[in-house]
């Protein structure tokens, strides 16, 4: 009886750590490659996540209309009805679209059946804009045995990102974050399109945080001569 119970010890234990442990080691070794495939190519890559914005959005492109360059937009489904004209000037704008699912559910929060469903609507909802669903990045960056399984059978890639600005909660200085994409020769950053006011602090103006940082990355690029390209043109 002893015996049994310690078998059954060490198989939820191995159940535990392929649940947990195996997703993470996953999205470790896929950010390491793809900072690797930045740095050697020296590549910036700019992606935005939970869009699009009433405001953010379209200021973002004015700016990369301006400047020249694209950029990878991560959206939710639930933003798209509302806006559907910003998302089709994405579009038409050449910059590149992918799924943040439809509801920004924690994979790690959710139950299985509810996640997989969140997931699915999120590319239905970019398959009906962009006629095809390429990127998937997981909110959180929380995923599963389930959620790997699911971007395979869809031949979706996942978005990673190297370089956070932690605008959405606690956000870096400009000079912090420029550092290290100085110091990596490039990498991929995250920053979000949304329109939100009083994040973390009554005065913020997150609209006008990232642009001023997306300004920032484009000239650092410039001087370092490093190239701006959507997350996709990147990918190992």
């Amino acid at each position: 009886m002893a015996e049994i119970f310690i078998w059954a010890a060490v198989l939820a234990c191995l159940t535990v750590g392929f649940w947990a442990i195996g997703p993470h080691a996953y999205r470790l070794l896929a950010e390491a490659r793809l900072q690797a495939a930045c740095s050697r190519q020296g590549v910036l890559s700019l992606t935005y996540d939970d869009g699009p914005g009433d405001t953010t959005t379209g200021r973002l492109l004015d700016l990369f209309e301006a400047r020249g360059v694209k950029a990878t937009f991560f959206l939710l489904g639930r933003n798209l009805a509302d806006r559907e004209v910003t998302a089709r000037r994405l579009i038409e704008a050449g910059h590149e679209v992918g799924s943040h699912t439809f509801n920004h559910a924690n994979a790690w929060k959710t139950s299985p059946i509810r996640a997989e469903r969140d997931y699915q609507a999120g590319v239905r909802a970019i398959e009906a804009l962009a006629g095809q669903a390429r990127l998937f990045r997981p909110p959180h960056g929380k995923i599963t045995p389930f959620s790997i399984l699911s971007a395979w059978r869809k031949g979706i890639r996942f978005g990673w990102w190297t370089i956070d600005s932690q605008d959405s909660w606690r956000p870096r200085t400009l000079e912090d974050v420029m550092e290290e994409i100085a110091a990596k020769n490039g990498g991929v950053l995250l920053m979000h399109d949304w329109d939100r006011y009083g994040v973390g602090a009554a005065d913020r103006n997150h609209s006008d945080e990232v642009v001023r940082m997306t300004e920032a990355a484009l000239d650092l690029a410039a001087a370092k001569g490093l190239r701006v390209r959507p997350l996709g043109d990147v990918l190992p």
